[in-house]
């Protein structure tokens, strides 16, 4: 059969090899899965039948299609590849199973994926800009400290005048690149190792997360987010018959943001204790004013998961709008930061110029 991405004639097994390898799948492949097992499910096909043919019968899938063959379940199937699957898709896949609505259950999981795997291309499209253009101006930078002012010490040592102050400084500089300069890549990876494992750790998490919700100009784009990832799951959990106490964990582990997984797991500890969600909701203070109004119109009136997914659709709005404006903000900012460390260099390139001429 043919590789090539048609919806029912795919070869996944690139997605269960690194599923195998204890790596995250990417949500764009997650939601490519989801969708074909959801149109393979609306034809008709048993789980069985619609794992065989969404794979084409290859890589791990096959062993996932002798294990269902035996009775076991996809969800748990899904599960014993560790952390490759995250929690929430295991989860929905369970209630999928458990109340013989998988085909619909996988319809909305592949929305789910789609709808964030759109907003990181989207955030990923937007700073690219604004990235070239930090590249650039950088590489000019570093040219002249590099190449053209070293070229002013031998004329200075000639003439005898003395270097401008400014000139001095990023000679300075200049000197300590030449010298060193084969030790600061090794310097810059050790830190980068350094900060990846202190970023990955639970307190550099939480760290950064809560200097992220308290950031300027960021920080309306994360508490957006927030809000948005919160109620997505929640409507597509709720919506498919899981309970609030038991949606809340697994909404939990769909936020980004270490800070705010962790409110989120504390406000469904204290609503086994009887505690109003939307009263919970209203304590922390990144959270939207309309998500506790819909919270609590939806809990007076039993329609929580319908009132989730119209905040769902609001905040996805507000995310985009968000994401907009902090890209349209990059790219000035950036830009004028460069552009003063431009100016201090060309500057002292420019003022020995009339150092020498004064000295003549």
């Amino acid at each position: 059969m043919s590789k090539g991405k048609s919806i029912l004639n795919t070869d996944l097994s690139d997605l269960f090899g690194r599923a195998g390898k204890k790596k995250p799948v990417p949500k764009k492949e997650l939601a490519y899965f989801c969708r074909q097992m959801s149109f393979a499910l609306d034809a008709g096909l048993p789980a069985v039948n619609a794992v065989e043919l969404v794979s084409d019968g290859k890589g791990r899938l096959k062993s996932v299609r002798e294990s269902l063959l035996r009775g076991e379940s996809l969800s748990g199937e899904l599960a014993a590849f560790g952390q490759a699957y995250p929690p929430l898709l295991i989860s929905m896949f369970k209630i999928g199973e458990a109340t013989a609505t998988l085909p619909s259950v996988t319809a909305r999981l592949a929305d789910y994926y789609e709808a964030q795997s759109a907003s990181e291309d989207e955030l990923r499209s937007a700073l690219v800009y604004p990235a070239m253009v930090a590249c650039v101006m950088l590489a000019v930078i570093l040219i002249a400290v590099t190449y053209v002012l070293p070229n002013y010490s031998a004329v200075f040592a000639a003439s005898g005048a003395e270097l401008p102050p400014l000139t001095s400084a990023v000679m300075g500089l200049s000197g300590f690149v030449a010298s060193y300069g084969i030790f600061i890549p090794l310097a810059a990876a050790v830190f980068i190792f350094v900060f990846r494992f202190y970023i990955k750790s639970a307190s550099g998490k939480l760290f950064f997360s809560r200097l992220a919700l308290k950031m300027p100009v960021i920080n309306d784009v994360v508490i957006k987010n927030a809000n948005l990832h919160i109620t997505q799951a929640l409507g597509l959990l709720l919506g498919s018959g899981c309970p609030l106490v038991a949606a809340l964990p697994m909404a939990a582990e769909t936020a980004d943001n270490a800070k705010v997984a962790s409110d989120v797991k504390k406000m469904a500890a204290m609503i086994t204790t009887g505690q109003s969600f939307w009263k919970l909701l209203s304590k922390i203070n990144y959270i939207d004013p309309l998500f506790v109004s819909m919270a609590r119109l939806g809990e007076e009136t039993g329609n929580l998961p319908q009132t989730m997914e119209k905040c769902r659709v609001y905040f996805r709005r507000e995310a985009e709008t968000a994401v907009k404006r902090l890209c349209k903000l990059a790219e000035p900012i950036i830009t004028l930061v460069l552009g003063l460390l431009l100016i201090l260099v060309m500057l002292a390139v420019i003022l020995p110029t009339f150092a020498l001429t004064d000295a003549i």
